[in-house]
């Protein structure tokens, strides 16, 4: 790390100060001033000490017990190598590139100190740090000054429109384009937002769009406003609420985990008048690594994905039509308990709909339900197994006995999950409990076990809840053009913003789990890197 200037007010001389591991900051810690030590008895590990005096090595604090009652303590910096006892910094810094000291108390203490004046956000160079203040905090005056996801935004904007600007006085001739890109950068940029889960990312992500659509609401030249921007920020908007319906569920950690990862494009075309002026023109969004496996599993105290709750707040006739209001409401891919109404969610189901009117997806709500209602039809189909003379095969149960006061009713996941799915009963029975095997090239039909029965039905399960998942994306993409363009033209920029899942730890980490935390350890060595 580079050397910088810093002045000693001990000695009142000025002193080069190296912030790489191993410095020796022990000379700035003198009688009179603050410093920082470790404490077994602090959140952080550290408590905040007056040195009272120091004799070459051997310093004397004074720190506060939980009493409020004074405990003085004798350190030996040179004995200590240093670690125990480190300088404190006057003042806070919303750049933490111009702090005085950048050790690991300094900055947790400027991160917590600025969360707790309701300024959760702070800037180390061109990195955003953010503390989730989990309440509206007011946004600052000045977007190109106070750390903020907006002021993030603009300066991404600022630099594709310099770098666009440079490439068209670039003409063009081949060399000077590439002298250009060299020199001013690419004009395509990214916002890479990355954290632990419920560290508030979704949040900032929607920050930075809406700070983007916002930035274009009026012409820049003629100050006109822009009506065609209207419906596509409705969409923008729009898209968010469905996105986190049928991607985030509640976990440990978080009630609203992200449990995909999402990369969201904002292009930008230019004028052939204006070439170097940028007109917001369209979107497109591009996820992965969807937790499929939560569709058939949770881990205990956790949920499966929020549409499934928010479905069972429609009207009963609807759940009497999509046949939720059998097998007592009991549903296996939600944890195997009776539905109540602390587990259903009116307020997002509301909100999903309007979601969907705003995306213009709201002629495709019966559609869509229909496919959710049927997936947990499906995990509700169980199997029997018998002993044959080729060995254990299985077989549906076809129906489900209901006695609830007095009255039998019948109900069979299988007929429901087919009527829904718009397929033959008989077409999903074998699909479940039979398999084909290529012998001589000739196809010999074998059923199943019981095992492989149960795996076919849960991979089936996921794979129609992905393959929903992926059409609603695909229908989103295709309502998210203010006007035509082509991703591939040289005169077409964008502007993207990387939304990555949190990062989780739990007792049974699967090979998506795997995936997820290795995805984000990867994107923390691109930070360390970079």
């Amino acid at each position: 790390m580079a050397l910088y200037e810093v002045w000693c007010s001990h000695c009142n001389a000025p002193h080069n100060s190296s912030l790489t591991k191993g410095s020796d900051l022990s000379k700035n810690i003198y009688a009179g001033s603050s410093a920082w030590v470790k404490s077994s008895e602090s959140e952080s590990g550290w408590e905040l000490a007056e040195v009272l005096s120091r004799c070459g090595s051997s310093v004397t604090i004074r720190t506060k017990t939980h009493e409020g009652t004074d405990k003085l303590r004798v350190i030996d910096l040179d004995s200590q190598h240093n670690s125990v006892c480190l300088p404190a910094n006057e003042e806070l810094a919303m750049d933490m590139t111009e702090l005085h000291f950048t050790h690991e108390p300094a900055i947790i203490h400027n991160l917590r100190s600025r969360a707790e004046a309701k300024e959760p956000y702070t800037f180390i160079g061109s990195v955003l740090v953010s503390i989730n203040p989990l309440q509206r905090v007011p946004e600052p005056a000045d977007f190109e000054i106070y750390p903020h996801p907006r002021t993030m935004a603009e300066r991404a904007y600022n630099k594709m429109e310099f770098a666009r600007s440079q490439l068209v006085n670039a003409g063009e001739d081949p060399v000077n384009v590439a002298k250009a890109l060299k020199e001013f950068g690419p004009i395509n940029q990214s916002i890479l937002i990355s954290g632990e889960s419920g560290s508030g990312k979704t949040e900032s992500a929607k920050r930075v769009l809406i700070h983007l659509v916002d930035r274009q609401e009026y012409d820049e030249f003629t100050l006109e406003a822009r009506p065609d921007l209207y419906d596509f920020q409705e969409k923008i908007i729009g898209s968010d609420p469905i996105l986190e319906s049928f991607g985030n569920a509640k976990t440990k950690r978080n009630p609203n985990s992200s449990r995909f990862g999402k990369f969201l494009r904002l292009f930008y075309d230019s004028e052939e008048d204006y070439p170097e002026d940028m007109i917001l023109c369209g979107a497109s969004i591009t996820t992965y690594l969807l937790e499929r496996s939560r569709v058939t599993y949770q881990e205990p105290g956790e949920r499966n994905f929020r549409v499934f709750y928010q479905l069972m707040a429609s009207s009963p006739g609807f759940l009497t039509e999509m046949g939720l209001d059998k097998a007592d409401s009991i549903f296996n891919y939600l944890g195997g308990k009776k539905i109540d109404k602390n587990m259903i969610d009116k307020t997002g189901y509301i909100e999903l709909l309007t979601s969907f009117q705003m995306a213009q997806l709201h002629n495709k709500t019966r559609d869509i339900f229909k496919v959710v209602a049927a997936i947990l039809h499906i995990g509700n189909i169980s199997f029997d197994a018998d002993s044959t003379s080729e060995g254990e095969v299985v077989r549906v149960r076809e129906t489900y006995e209901n006695e609830e006061e007095g009255n039998t009713e019948s109900y069979s996941a299988l007929a429901f999950a087919a009527q829904l799915l718009g397929v033959e009963q008989k077409t999903l029975k074998d699909l479940l409990t039979i398999t084909y095997v290529d012998v001589g090239g000739e196809k010999i039909v074998k059923r199943k076990d019981l095992h492989s029965a149960i795996r076919t039905r849960d991979a089936v399960a996921k794979h129609i809840y992905s393959l929903l998942f992926e059409w609603i994306v695909f229908r989103l993409n295709g309502n998210m053009r203010v006007a035509n363009y082509n991703e591939d033209d040289i005169n077409v920029s964008y502007i993207g913003v990387l939304d990555v899942f949190g990062f989780e730890q739990f007792e049974t980490n699967g090979f998506e789990q795997l995936l997820i935390n290795y995805a984000n350890e990867i994107l923390l060595t691109l930070f360390t890197n970079e």
